[in-house]
């Protein structure tokens, strides 16, 4: 038999024991990075190229591209609707115009035409003229000017006489000698007059500046203030539709009164 000596050897077992040492090295240090490294980073290399797509992403996408196609169907669909509407009414104008034309040239030929009046002068023309001749593209064109067969001179008037003016007329109605005003606001009493007047003046402005206040006769519910003078009714109207506007009570009067700030009488005009 063999002695042992011979089946091993010391360079083995140095070098089974380096190979060993390097292994359990290797074992060590391979834990220690799969410890450090991301999870995410040891399974995206566990994963498969071919496959870098979850299912779940793709199933997404299916249902996104789905969503989008039945958004298209719905728009076709509507574009289609518009389409055949436009169409209609392209079609009822179509017809409507059609009637047109065959109707209206019918009406037009119903439709009696006035006859000529020969009896009156064309253009005051009441005779025959000479002819004028007046050039033309490639030669001359005579006019000549005649009034309608059978026509008739115009018989002259004379003018009549202008009538009287009316302010001749006996029956003239004569101008009002008491000039119009209107009154504003309530009754006040006459020694409140001026202070009321200032009032007025500070509310209404520039709407009393052409007139004169004066103040009514006394009554027993007191005076009022009536501004004026103005010469007709409607003028005294509408300054009260004015004040009315703005939330003041006007009346239309007789201008007739003291001045606030003369103590003479007024009696108009």
């Amino acid at each position: 038999m063999a002695r042992a000596s011979d089946h091993f050897r010391q360079s083995d077992v140095t070098f089974w024991g380096l190979v060993a040492l390097v292994t359990a090295a290797l074992a060590v240090i391979s834990s220690n990075v799969s410890a450090i490294v991301p999870h995410d980073f040891i399974k995206a290399l566990h994963t498969p190229r071919i496959n870098s797509t979850s299912v779940e992403g793709l199933r997404e996408q299916v249902s996104g591209l789905q969503d989008n196609l039945q958004k298209l169907n719905q728009d076709y669909q509507s574009l289609q609707s518009q389409t055949q509407l436009q169409d209609q009414s392209g079609k009822d104008v179509l017809r409507r115009v059609s009637a047109l034309e065959v109707t209206i040239p019918n009406i037009v030929e119903a439709i009696p035409r006035p006859t000529v009046d020969v009896t009156s002068l064309t253009a005051t023309v009441d005779q025959a003229s000479e002819p004028i001749e007046m050039a033309a593209l490639g030669g001359s064109v005579s006019i000549r000017q005649s009034p309608l067969p059978g026509a008739q001179p115009v018989p002259v008037t004379l003018p009549q006489a202008m009538p009287a003016p009316l302010s001749d007329a006996p029956n003239s109605v004569p101008p009002n000698p008491i000039p119009y005003g209107v009154a504003i606001g309530g009754f006040v009493a006459p020694q409140n007059a001026e202070a009321t007047w200032r009032d007025l003046q500070m509310k209404l402005g520039p709407l009393l500046l052409e007139f004169s206040p004066v103040l009514s006769a006394q009554t027993d519910q007191g005076s009022r203030i009536l501004v004026g003078p103005m010469e007709t009714l409607a003028e005294a109207r509408q300054m009260c539709e004015r004040l009315e506007r703005i939330a003041f009570s006007c009346l239309p009067v007789s201008y007739e009164g003291r001045q606030l700030f003369a103590q003479e009488p007024h009696e108009g005009g």
